[in-house]
């Protein structure tokens, strides 16, 4: 989802004294005014305080004034808003500063805005000033470009030795540093960079792009195709990284959040999603659009009070699109099983979108037509008021004729009335239209079979459903319904099986209703046992909860294990390999989790260094056939066949029968 800006939206900060008004009067001392930038900063709204110092009246001396510019243009820089850093700076150098960031700042800008002057003006700020972290990295992204790309490496290698990872430029110069090293026809080493990419950022989908290049480039067919596939697939699901750069750039700084959560919940970072979603409101005041994210995301993770009150003060201020208010209102309702308050929102919900029109639809914050008349018909039915839900049913079908859930919600509304027959016939049409894998419709699709007569065809649907959905409650109360009619054999084995669920769910309504009184940052451990009851039941939800407790519980590793757990496709591995990486930082010694990071490595032809050093390690704690396939393999990979042939003679001495083993020696036969 693209979050876009209305032609209107302005952000409002909320820190008084911060509006876009210029103030009234001049100020007559430049700290106040630097120290109020100094927080905005702080806060992440570089182009707020640049603006903030930028519409001040200050009329101090050439050295107060120098400072000021200066300010305003390391601000600008560090937004990323090139075309204001450069006059500013420039501003500043004409009022005499003799600051190495001012000429920083302004060959940093020449840089970005590919305008000649920015090598020569940072080779004198490194002849002056050789310490010049930036400088040195603004340097080396220069080089990377030019007929000598290797000369670049060793001002990279320096900007590594010496900056810490939480330096505003830090990720950006990792991917530079593999696009140098690519273009100094460094492959192996540019993959290996790109890996380590993506051992922090799994979803990203430059990093596959470039990894993909550099082993195409080593020759590796096979392996550059497997990483390709994925990115082929990461692509599909891109995550407006640019947009969110870009709504920063431009002072949309409320927006720019958002846009981060939008990304951040997309690819499962469900912390960091809470936290950008929390400053987008702190820096907004007016945006429907804001509340109804934020609120998606906490009913997501059942923090149903913090939405409830997100929304009820929207309405109340009389926020715009109501509808979309309304609409997640309804929802979170809905998940309480107020269903009554729930129709009552989503009625709401309908009768502000008919005052609203169309004003661009979900992006712009409206309630979603189609699938806000399907939530009030579910509400009717869960209410039993079957001709009301067949009303609101009808009114989506409206809506949409080939969509599969009106025909659905009309099925349950004819059963609702004692009529089977006719609601087999319309569960069918939902099947048809492409409805068939909603469990649901086979719980309801059974139920309307044992009215018609076909209770063994029903108990048959039922019980497939249970094995593959062994926590679908509708499905064992109907099945242990049928059963207990009939007098059949297998009624208490089911019954069993319901009273083991009901517990279950209890136990996971006690787990949920502790995250109302607990902050965010404390709910890892309740949201680690949920998990492990969902996924008890195979529900899909279990690891939402396992990716969030893990970063809430960062020290855990078994919540690392679970989620390692099930990630079993292939496009899953670099996601894998970040949470290996995890636990092999709470754990080094594991033999499973050093095997697995060796593996992987060796199967992509990366790190092989690291992949070698970590086969090591699980041959020292025991040698075993796989540590020694794990050694043979690294050493083959690296070129050291003659190491490779004394491990493989040592392994086939030790474990003669070994298959694995036996295809290395195959391999090295033939090289």
């Amino acid at each position: 989802m693209r979050l876009s800006i209305p032609p209107s939206g302005v952000l409002i900060v909320l820190l008084s004294g911060c509006g876009q008004e210029k103030p009234a009067g001049a100020p007559q001392s430049l700290e106040p005014l630097l120290g109020k930038a100094e927080e905005l900063s702080a806060l992440g709204l570089y182009t707020e305080a640049a603006q903030l110092l930028g519409s001040s009246d200050f009329a101090g001396s050439a050295e107060e004034r120098a400072r000021l510019e200066l300010e305003i243009g390391r601000l600008y820089n560090r937004a990323n808003v090139h075309d204001l850093a450069l006059p500013a700076a420039e501003a500043a150098l004409k009022l005499g500063s003799k600051e190495p960031d001012a000429l920083y700042v302004q060959a940093d800008a020449l840089r970005h805005l590919r305008r000649p002057g920015a090598e020569q003006k940072l080779e004198s700020l490194l002849e002056a000033v050789p310490d010049h972290l930036q400088a040195k990295l603004s340097l080396a992204r220069i080089r990377m470009h030019s007929s000598q790309p290797a000369s670049a490496l060793p001002l990279f290698e320096e900007y590594f030795r010496r900056a810490e990872p939480s330096d505003a430029n830090y990720k950006v110069a990792l991917l530079e540093h593999a696009r140098a090293l690519r273009n100094a026809g460094r492959y192996q080493e540019c993959a290996d960079r790109y890996t380590v990419l993506l051992e922090a950022d799994p979803l990203e989908g430059t990093f596959y792009s470039g990894l993909a290049e550099a082993l195409y480039r080593l020759k590796l067919r096979q392996e550059g195709r497997f990483v390709e596939e994925i990115y082929k697939l990461i692509s599909q699901s891109a995550f407006e990284e640019h947009v969110e750069d870009r709504l920063r750039e431009t002072g949309n700084t409320a927006f720019a959040q958002a846009q981060k959560a939008i990304n951040r919940t997309r690819q499962r970072r469900y912390l960091e999603a809470f936290q950008s979603y929390s400053r987008a409101l702190e820096y907004d005041r007016s945006d429907a659009r804001l509340r109804a994210l934020f609120a998606d995301l906490a009913i997501q993770f059942r923090r149903f009070e913090e939405a409830r009150s997100v929304l009820k003060d929207a309405i109340g201020a009389g926020m715009k699109p109501a509808s979309g208010l309304h609409w997640m209102l309804g929802r979170l309702l809905l998940e309480e099983e107020s269903y009554r308050e729930a129709a009552g929102s989503f009625a709401s919900g309908i009768q502000a979108l008919s005052a609203e029109g169309d004003q661009g639809g979900v992006e712009r914050g409206q309630a979603p037509v189609f699938s806000i008349h399907l939530a009030l018909a579910r509400c009717w039915i869960e209410l039993r008021e079957g001709d009301r839900a067949r009303e609101a049913a009808l009114a989506a079908q409206a809506l949409s004729q080939t969509s599969w859930e009106p025909a659905y919600w009309l099925g349950r509304a004819e059963l609702l009335a004692g009529r089977p027959r006719e609601a087999l016939a319309l569960f069918a049409e939902a099947s048809q239209k492409g409805g068939k894998d909603l469990a649901d419709l086979g719980v309801y699709s059974a139920m309307a079979l044992e009215r018609t007569g076909r209770a063994g065809d029903a108990v048959s649907r039922l019980e497939a459903l249970i094995k593959a959905q062994p926590g679908l409650l509708p499905a064992h109360e109907e099945l242990v319904r049928i059963l207990k009619s009939s007098g059949a054999a297998a009624a208490p084995a089911a019954d069993e099986a319901l009273n083991r669920l009901l517990a279950s769910r209890a136990e996971i309504r006690s787990l949920q209703a502790k995250l109302k009184d607990l902050r965010l940052a404390d709910c890892g451990p309740v949201y680690f046992e949920l998990g492990k009851l969902h996924l008890a039941l195979r529900e899909p939800r279990a690891f939402d909860c396992f990716f969030l407790a893990a970063d809430l519980l960062p020290r855990s590793a078994e919540v690392c294990r679970l989620l390692l757990s099930g990630m079993r496709q292939s496009q899953d591995i670099f996601v894998r390999l970040r949470y290996l990486r995890r636990l092999h930082a709470l754990e080094p010694a594991d033999p499973g989790v050093l095997a697995a990071l060796a593996g992987l490595y060796l199967k992509l032809h990366v790190r092989l260094d690291e992949a070698e050093r970590l086969a090591q390690a699980l041959h020292g704690i025991k040698p075993t056939p796989e540590s020694y396939r794990l050694t043979v393999h690294a050493a083959f990979l690296r070129g050291d066949d003659s190491r490779a042939r004394a491990l493989l003679s040592e392994a086939l001495a030790a474990f003669p029968s070994d298959a694995g083993l036996k295809e290395l020696a195959g391999k090295l036969e033939k090289r």
